[in-house]
């Protein structure tokens, strides 16, 4: 499947969207086990926790992924259109979870364990993709650090070899964007 110059993900994509079942079977695992460590990284193993609203957030993230125009070029790329997915899926969701607030006493149902985390936090997932696109016109780097970490729910070492910075680069910008965004944050 890999072709020279190419990459195995960015064939895998480009085969799902022209309808191979294999590729689509072979690309769910891997988005899967992304968006799963997202939710291990964000709120740690916790007995009861519902698979299907997970599998739910995989669903729209592949579709996202396979919906793209645009080739994915290699590993990096991909990991970092699949963290962009899952940060749209989640402010997607909290959007329609704030107009509904303002619509009166609808019950609320968080998308997944990772919505319930910045619920449990009190933390506004909208202001924080908000504070994360003023990074982004600042500090793109920065802020693709905060996409793979935070969205992405990948390690620094992952991050490091992802963007082709040393270890202790990826360290350094990391606690420099988690200060700008708290600042951000904090008004």
């Amino acid at each position: 499947m890999t072709g020279p110059g190419t990459d195995e993900l960015g064939d895998l994509v480009e085969a799902a969207r022209a309808g191979d079942p294999e590729a689509c079977g072979r690309l769910m695992p891997l988005v899967e086990a992304a968006v799963r460590q997202i939710v291990h990284v964000q709120r740690g193993r916790r007995p009861g926790r519902s698979t299907m609203q997970t599998t739910g957030v995989v669903d729209e993230v592949v579709l996202r992924i396979l919906g793209r125009e645009a080739a994915v070029e290699n590993r990096a790329h991909f990991y970092r259109i699949a963290a962009l997915a899952v940060r749209s899926v989640l402010v997607d969701h909290a959007r329609r979870r704030r107009a509904q607030r303002r619509g009166g006493g609808l019950h609320r149902v968080p998308l997944d364990d990772s919505l319930a985390w910045f619920e449990e936090r009190h933390l506004d997932l909208l202001a924080l993709h908000e504070a994360l696109e003023r990074l982004e016109a600042v500090d793109e780097r920065k802020a693709r650090i905060v996409l793979l970490r935070f969205f992405g729910g990948r390690t620094q070492q992952e991050v490091a070899t992802l963007t082709g910075i040393s270890l202790a680069t990826a360290e350094r910008e990391w606690a420099a964007a988690r200060a700008w965004l708290l600042s951000e944050l904090a008004g």
